[in-house]
């Protein structure tokens, strides 16, 4: 019982330590986006997988340790933990290992600067800071598109930059610092086209 505890806990450390990245994926996946709630987590990342590896570390322990059995006459059997509660052990190292290497996967895409340029919009780069993996940018990309006047966006991990197309009638450029500020990655305006 204390070993499934130890490994179910670990599991969840793990997903916790991923969850900066595998949560805007999932609400990008829903159309809904919020990025700046999963952005609280980068900062605890490292400390969510040591609980997951300090748990998994008395698991392991409860499953190989030898158990001594009494038998009716007196005489005693070493035993080792069941065939199942090893399985179990070394799926949850599978999980977790899988789970913490999310950011470096790149399920996300990376997205390319492929806006659509009007001359009624006015286009503005920005320089990102703090973005983990492709999966933020991908949230950051969809909610910025769903801001009024935003005629297009692109956000680009590798360049850690946004591009955005929008109309100045609606929207104005400090609109969109204050947005990248409030989800958690401060950006500067680079360039105004």
């Amino acid at each position: 019982m204390k070993n499934k505890f130890l490994t179910s806990g670990s599991i969840i450390a793990a997903v916790l330590a991923s969850i900066c990245c595998i949560g805007p994926l999932l609400l990008v996946g829903f159309g809904i986006g919020s990025v700046a709630f999963f952005s609280k987590f980068v900062a605890l990342r490292p400390y969510l997988i040591l609980i997951s590896v300090l748990l998994l570390v008395p698991a392991f322990y409860l499953t190989y340790r030898k158990r001594e059995v009494k038998c009716e006459n007196g005489s005693c059997k070493i035993e080792s933990a069941g065939k199942w509660n090893k399985i179990f052990v070394w799926f949850a190292v599978l999980i977790i290992s899988g789970i913490i290497a999310v950011p470096y996967l790149g399920f996300a895409k990376s997205v390319q600067n492929l806006l659509t340029i009007n001359p009624k919009y006015q286009t503005v780069d920005l320089r990102i800071n703090n973005m983990d993996c492709k999966a933020c940018a991908l949230g950051l990309q969809s909610q910025l598109k769903n801001i009024p006047g935003v005629k297009d966006a692109a956000v680009n991990f590798n360049k850690a930059t946004a591009e955005i197309n929008f109309d100045p009638a609606k929207v104005n450029k400090s609109k969109f610092l204050k947005f990248f500020t409030a989800s958690g990655y401060p950006a500067k305006i680079e360039d105004s086209k």
